[in-house]
């Protein structure tokens, strides 16, 4: 398999474009549709495993059009960065990562150093997608699953005591969160120095050039209080915002009580949320500039739209306004991309015309 068949240079080069006036917020690109292959291929140690099902994965992507990008995920569970400071990380039956915790009291916390770029797994998914890609051909890689420095140093501290230090021992965490954020900041250093078009977003699947910067997991902010998030939150993720010049933010918890904090964000250039905890009209309108991104819970999901992804997109479309970016990522069904589906994101998003997408 070439990557090059599947992905013609001038195809990439359009997808590129449209991307670019997407994100330069050209007015008449206010909407963006990338669908999903379902086809798994991260998670997984074994590197003839992971070859095989990526191949498969990005041949039904090939197939499903519109804007989609191709890039390779290079993630190997959650704790992939938290790893990298010597924890024992574990493998379930369902192919989830575990790590346990390495801090114990405070002062364990000063006995910590910064480690490698490519260290725990981290390096170990690089590896795979290097050996994947060898015979591919030229193929970007997506970042890790990019946890933010809450994230991460809540899987190195268990997570109640971890929180009781912030108010104990202020001083440890905020060294711990220095400690973490400066390593956050060199794997997004290594993967956008060493890997021509890496993909620096890496939950959701989007593409965001370069220039806008990185994009971080925040699930934490639900268990803080506006005080608490403000103090050990806010500093760390505006210092990898400013490093990158932006931050996309991934969040599906409920996190309303950190809008205001979340506005002092340097360039948040866009927030995935997850209905119902968060209300996409609060959302688009204390967020106006930013591109958005939103999944329903699945529970909700199936008692107030019966399991219908179109009632579900018409459902934000009459709550986020048309002037909103959007990024819609639809996942394939059975190898075949729902085009009824397709069609009515394009008819709630751009009634006043049909896209050449849509035809």
């Amino acid at each position: 398999m070439n990557i090059q068949e599947l992905f013609p240079a001038d195809e990439l080069a359009r997808r590129r474009e449209h991307w670019a006036q997407f994100w330069r917020n050209d007015a008449d690109v206010r909407t963006i549709i990338a669908p999903q292959s379902g086809i798994r291929y991260t998670n997984t140690l074994d590197k003839d495993e992971a070859r095989r099902e990526f191949i498969r994965h990005i041949e039904v992507e090939a197939s499903l059009g519109y804007d989609t990008l191709p890039a390779f995920k290079c993630v190997l569970g959650t704790p992939a960065l938290a790893s990298a400071f010597g924890g024992t990380w574990h493998r379930d039956e369902g192919g989830m990562f575990w790590i346990d915790p390495i801090i114990e009291k405070p002062e364990d916390v000063y006995r910590l150093t910064l480690p490698p770029a490519m260290s725990g797994l981290v390096k170990e998914s690089v590896d795979i997608y290097r050996y994947v890609a060898a015979d591919i051909g030229c193929i970007p890689p997506r970042v890790p699953d990019m946890q933010g420095p809450l994230n991460t140093a809540s899987m190195l501290w268990r997570q109640e005591d971890f929180i009781i230090a912030m108010y104990d021992n202020p001083k440890e965490v905020h060294h711990l969160l220095s400690l973490v954020t400066d390593y956050i900041i060199s794997v997004f250093h290594y993967f956008r120095d060493n890997f021509e078009n890496a993909e620096l977003v890496s939950w959701p699947n989007l593409h965001m050039p370069e220039e806008y910067g990185v994009g971080i997991i925040e699930d934490f902010t639900e268990l803080l209080s506006p005080e608490l998030y403000r103090e050990f939150g806010l500093p760390y993720v505006n210092r990898i915002a400013r490093e990158f010049n932006g931050v996309f933010i991934h969040c599906c918890a409920r996190f309303k009580q950190h809008y205001d904090a979340f506005a002092e964000i340097y360039n948040l250039r866009g927030l995935d949320t997850m209905y119902p905890f968060t209300e996409p009209a609060v959302i688009a309108e204390r967020f106006p500039g930013i591109v958005h991104t939103m999944g329903a819970h699945a529970p909700a999901h199936q008692q107030e739209f019966g399991g219908s992804s179109r009632s579900f997109v018409r459902f934000i479309s009459e709550r986020i306004p048309q002037s909103s970016r959007m990024v819609f990522m639809p996942y394939d069904s059975a190898d075949t991309l729902d085009e009824s589906l397709i069609d009515t994101i394009c008819e709630c998003r751009m009634p006043m015309r049909v896209s050449a997408m849509c035809v």
